[in-house]
């Protein structure tokens, strides 16, 4: 999945770290219960894998996603920046 949304944030990774939550949710809400999400941002990747973090401005933002994935099968998986792109 593709999407593009507008958020206001301070900083990148609030802004990633946002869009993994939006994706997460989306998945939910579509019954979708095993699923992949790919980030280019390893700092966010690996937050969201262990699901906690120590950075205050992230901490609601991981702990929302976490409440969405408590019955869901997820990996969250880092990709380098180059491989990160929308397909043709």
């Amino acid at each position: 999945m593709a999407f593009s949304k507008a958020v206001h944030c301070t900083n990148n990774n609030q802004t990633e770290a946002i869009a993994a939550t939006f994706g997460v949710n989306w998945c939910v809400e579509k019954g979708i219960n095993c699923f992949m999400i790919e980030m280019d941002f390893l700092v966010i990747t690996n937050m969201l894998k262990n699901m906690s973090t120590t950075n205050l401005k992230l901490k609601k933002i991981i702990y929302d996603t976490y409440k969405s994935v408590s019955n869901v099968n997820i990996n969250f998986i880092h990709c380098y920046r180059k491989a990160n792109m929308v397909a043709d």
